[in-house]
């Protein structure tokens, strides 16, 4: 299971895509896990190729549909015959004992299937209430258009090795939510924080501060459109010595988690939690 960090990171990206594409992404996604399901020791639908055309179209090339394999319970791998990159649905019980299994994937208990319904009743659980906060800016007399995205305002990010990233957010959404939404592309952050800057060093200091992390988007004036810059506060300077520092190692794709792996009980309930949070601040 993933941290709540990461679900909540899939969220965010999943709130990029159009209602079409996200409904296309969320059946594709779950008939996918369906099938796993099904045939939970049959090899053909546990290894998902990432090459495969059908699939790009439908669920890679949408925001958030890789991630949601990841929080799902694939990992990603290079066991392919041409080094293309696979997916492979892999039981947490057994993780260990992969290496002696070569040929054949190890079998997934019930509790790994139970991962699975439950990683489809949150996509579904999702999927609706994206369509429901757009429904609801609809209700405003917001004129958007078929291909415009669920989210009501999109938010750049900088990271330090120059890649940046893009999640969506509502108007009503803390800055506190775009924090941990940058932080979660941090594999290693000795620090346990990040600082969030904007462009201009003019109004950064608008930004400074315990309390601004509980204003809105809005309050902040961030809709429909910003651009954040993410570091790393560093207390201790000495870890900077001319190399380059290991204090953050941001990643373009869903780092590890720094929890320990929560049983199928407790990711059921940290699940509707998050949804729950979800729903309460969007309602």
């Amino acid at each position: 299971g993933k941290s709540k960090m990461e679900w909540e990171k899939c969220t965010r990206l999943l709130l990029l895509n159009c209602p079409a594409d996200l409904i296309l992404l969320s059946e594709t996604a779950c008939t996918l896990i369906t099938n796993i399901i099904k045939y939970p020791n049959d090899e053909r639908y546990r290894t998902v190729k990432c090459s495969n055309k059908i699939l790009q179209q439908k669920l890679f090339s949408k925001n958030g549909g890789l991630e949601f394999l990841l929080c799902a319970g694939f990992v990603m791998s290079n066991q392919d015959e041409s080094n293309l990159k696979v997916l492979t649905l892999t039981p947490k019980s057994s993780a260990e004992n992969t290496k002696n299994k070569k040929k054949s994937i190890p079998e997934l208990t019930d509790y790994d299937i139970e991962d699975l319904r439950e990683s489809i009743a949150w996509m579904e659980a999702t999927v609706q209430d994206c369509l429901n906060l757009r429904a609801s800016r609809l209700s405003k007399s917001v004129e958007l258009s078929d291909s415009d995205s669920c989210a009501e305002c999109l938010v750049q990010i900088r990271l330090p090795t120059g890649t940046t990233v893009t999640g969506g957010f509502m108007g009503n959404d803390l800055l506190q939510d775009i924090k941990s939404f940058a932080r979660s592309y941090f594999t290693q952050l000795r620090s346990q924080d990040i600082e969030l800057s904007l462009p201009h060093a003019a109004v950064n200091e608008s930004l400074k501060g315990e309390a601004v992390l509980q204003k809105t988007l809005e309050e902040l004036r961030l809709t429909p459109r910003a651009v954040l810059i993410a570091t790393p506060t560093v207390d201790d300077t000495t870890v900077f010595k001319g190399k380059k520092s290991d204090a953050a190692v941001p990643v373009a794709q869903p780092a590890k988690s720094e929890v320990k792996k929560p049983s199928s009980v407790q990711l059921q309930q940290e699940r509707k939690k998050i949804l729950q949070a979800f729903k309460d601040d969007h309602s």
